[in-house]
C-alpha cells in the first residue's frame, strides 16, 4: 500500500509513520508536512508544504491508495483566522484533490470536541448526536464544521470509504501540548461547583485503531476514547498538584485578561475552553468496538497515567 499522511510530522502524524513503518504491506508513505518529522524512515517520501499548496502535484505521482489527514493547528491561537485557513480550508483542499486523483479511501482524525460541551448534553454521546461545537472555542468549532464538510463529502462520494474519528484526548509518553501542560501544573484552577468527567485515549491505542481504518475499508464515524472516564476532581491527586475551585465569575474574566494579554506562564487558552471543564462531553465507543473491534488496550485513567509516568520520570 501506498499511504498519505498529512500533518506527518505533528505528534499523532509522527507516531503513525512509525507505527505504519512497521508494517509489510505499507510500500511507501508520503507525507506531507511544514517541517520533517522526527522519526525517519526509508519508506518515507517527505514534502515540506502548507495543507493548502499544491498538494495534488505531489499525490499525483504515487497512486495513493490511502490518505489520512491529520494536518491540523491543535494549540489555541489568537490568529483564529489563519488557524481556520489550515483546518478548514486545508481540509476543503484535500478533498478537492481526493476527488481530482480518485483518492478513494480517506482517514480522518476528528475529535469528541466536535459535539460541544453543553449542559444539555447526553452522558454518553452516540455518533447520531448532532455536532454543535462551541462556537466561542475554535479548536471545537472547527472540528465541528470539518466533521460536516466531510460527511457531506461522504453523501455525494458513494464510492469513496471515508472514515471520520471523533476521538478524545489523546495521552501517553510523547505527549507535549497545552492540555499536558495544564495538567502538569503544581496548582490546577478549575471552576467551583463543576466536575465532569473527562475521557483520555492512549497514544499506542490511537495509532492502533488509526492503522486498521486503513488498512480495511470502515466507512463511517466511529467514536473512540479509553473505557471508563477520569473526574476532573481526580486529576490533581493523579498529577500530585492542587486543584482549586475558584467561581466561572471570577475565573472568566481572569483568563479573558491573561489570555489577551499573551501571558502564556498562566494560560495557553481562552476562557471559551472553560465550559470544557463545566459540561460533559463523554462519547460512547460502543459502535467503534462492535464494527472495527476497537478494544483499547488502556483505559482512561491508564493512559493519563502513561503521560504522567513518562513525565515524572523526564524531570
Amino acid at each position: 500500500m501506498r499511504v498519505a499522511i498529512t500533518g506527518v510530522s505533528g505528534y499523532l502524524g509522527t507516531r503513525l509513520l512509525a507505527y505504519l513503518d512497521q508494517r509489510p504491506e505499507i510500500e511507501t508513505i508520503i507525507g506531507m508536512s511544514r517541517t520533517r518529522p522526527s522519526y525517519d524512515s526509508k519508506k518515507l517520501s517527505f514534502h515540506s508544504m502548507d495543507i493548502n499548496g499544491p498538494i495534488g502535484d505531489v499525490l499525483a505521482g504515487h497512486q495513493v491508495d490511502a490518505l489520512v489527514h491529520l494536518a491540523w493547528v491543535f494549540e489555541p491561537t489568537h490568529d483564529e483566522e489563519a488557524a481556520r485557513r489550515v483546518n478548514v480550508g486545508g481540509t476543503r483542499n484535500v478533498l478537492r484533490v481526493c476527488d481530482e486523483l480518485g483518492i478513494k479511501k480517506i482517514v480522518y482524525a476528528g475529535s469528541t470536541t466536535a459535539y460541544g460541551a453543553h449542559p444539555d448534553n447526553p452522558v454518553p454521546l452516540t455518533e447520531d448526536r448532532p455536532v454543535r461545537g462551541n462556537p466561542l472555542f475554535q479548536y471545537s468549532r472547527d472540528k465541528a464544521a470539518v466533521d460536516a464538510i466531510l460527511r457531506e463529502y461522504q453523501g455525494s462520494h458513494s464510492d469513496a470509504c471515508l472514515s471520520i474519528t471523533r476521538v478524545c484526548i489523546v495521552v501517553g509518553p510523547n505527549t507535549d501540548n497545552y492540555l499536558a501542560r495544564y495538567m502538569s501544573r503544581p496548582v490546577v484552577f478549575t471552576v467551583r461547583g463543576y466536575d465532569p468527567p473527562l475521557q483520555f485515549l492512549q497514544e499506542d491505542d490511537f495509532v492502533a485503531v488509526m492503522t486498521k481504518l486503513v488498512m480495511h475499508d470502515f466507512p463511517g464515524v466511529y467514536n473512540l476514547a479509553g473505557d471508563g472516564t477520569v473526574q476532573l476532581s481526580e486529576l490533581g491527586r493523579l498529577f500530585g498538584a492542587r486543584v482549586v475551585p475558584l467561581p466561572y465569575r471570577v475565573i472568566h474574566p481572569l483568563m479573558a485578561a491573561f489570555w489577551a494579554l499573551r501571558v502564556k506562564a498562566v494560560v495557553e487558552a481562552p476562557p471559551s475552553l472553560l465550559d470544557f471543564i463545566r459540561f460533559p462531553w463523554v462519547a460512547d465507543c460502543s459502535k467503534a468496538k462492535r464494527e472495527l473491534g476497537f478494544q483499547p488496550r488502556y483505559t482512561s485513567q491508564e493512559a493519563l497515567l502513561s503521560y504522567i509516568e513518562a513525565h515524572r520520570s523526564s524531570r
